[in-house]
């Protein structure tokens, strides 16, 4: 199975807002849900990518912002579970973070930093990221925040 990326497009939000509750209880909360509306409404990032499977039907997306010249802060990386485990995200995302790092820092090798929960931080980890801080219940009860980062070396 191949994945593919595009930049968001408004149309893509009820998909993108169902995809994210699949992912409920597991690797969010409902309260999760309600913010991501809300990220989407003011446009928070600096790019946001949805990715595409063969039928061209949104799976998943992945969002980032420049926290300074040099930093890349990725956020809101979520897949239908049914795509998880088919080895196409791992690609994918390697291919994102190259992308992103082109963008956003073209004459820089950018540190990209992630908060996220312990079942993707264990992904994270196979791409190189690193555990920096681990907060208990740092998203809520039974969520923590596990915060990484990862030096992108494109030269």
């Amino acid at each position: 199975m191949k994945l593919r990326t595009r930049e968001y497009r408004d149309t893509d939000r009820s998909d993108l807002l169902g995809i994210l509750r699949l992912n409920v209880p597991k690797y969010f909360s409902e309260e999760d849900v309600l913010d991501f509306g809300q990220y989407l409404s003011n446009r928070q990032w600096v790019r946001n990518y949805v990715y595409l499977n063969d039928e061209d039907r949104v799976v998943g997306c992945a969002s980032c912002w420049l926290k300074s010249p040099d930093t890349v802060g990725l956020c809101w990386m979520f897949f239908e579970p049914s795509q998880v485990g088919h080895g196409a995200i791992i690609s994918e995302l390697e291919a994102y973070l190259a992308l992103v790092a082109g963008d956003l820092c073209p004459d820089a090798n950018p540190t990209f930093v992630f908060n996220t929960t312990p079942r993707v931080a264990r992904l994270m980890l196979r791409l190189g990221f690193v555990t920096t801080e681990t907060v208990q219940d740092g998203y809520g009860k039974g969520y923590d925040k596990i915060c990484l980062k990862r030096t992108w070396s494109k030269f």
